[in-house]
């Protein structure tokens, strides 16, 4: 009997050394989306905002990613711009799965690009999603008009699983 539990807790502690070290032995992928927000009504009492939505479809993750759960160790971003917007502003801000409210927002600069930390760790799944978020205090010429913008915006999540 002693033998027996002894053979028991020699493969049970085996299996939690093993369950270790591949647990500390994570990958690394990415999901890449491009989007255009589209134009922007800019009016002439208030000024003018725009959405631009990134979330991964399940085709976007690379094979192997798409049931284990993942964490977001970066996200890269190009922004595109409003060239006839006068005080253009964005913000990048990230959504867990099919939540609607951002887990928060960081400032990002029109016509640029980057990588942000800011939400390292947090859970990356298929509904995930990146909001950019253009907002301009006014525009050229006469308002209220649409403005268009220069071109798409896009992002890369970078995760661990």
């Amino acid at each position: 009997m002693k033998k027996e539990i002894g053979a028991y807790l020699a493969v049970g502690f085996f299996l939690l050394t093993l369950g270790g070290v591949a647990h500390g032995q994570s990958s690394e992928a990415s999901v890449s989306t491009e989007s255009n927000p589209g134009r922007m009504l800019v009016l002439s009492g208030g000024g003018g905002i725009n959405q631009s939505f990134h979330h991964p479809a399940r085709a976007d993750f690379p094979p192997g990613t798409t049931l284990p759960r993942k964490e977001l160790t970066s996200i890269e971003w190009q922004t595109t711009w409003y060239p006839d917007a006068i005080g253009l502003s964005v913000d990048l801000c990230y959504f867990l799965p099919n939540l609607s409210s951002p887990v928060g927002c960081v400032a990002v600069t029109p016509n640029s690009s980057g990588s942000t930390t800011f939400f390292s760790g947090q859970r990356f799944d298929i509904g995930s999603k990146v909001e950019f978020v253009y907002e301009a205090e006014s525009a050229t010429g006469t308002l209220p008009r649409q403005i268009e913008n220069a071109g798409n915006d896009s992002v890369v999540f970078n995760f661990q699983y």
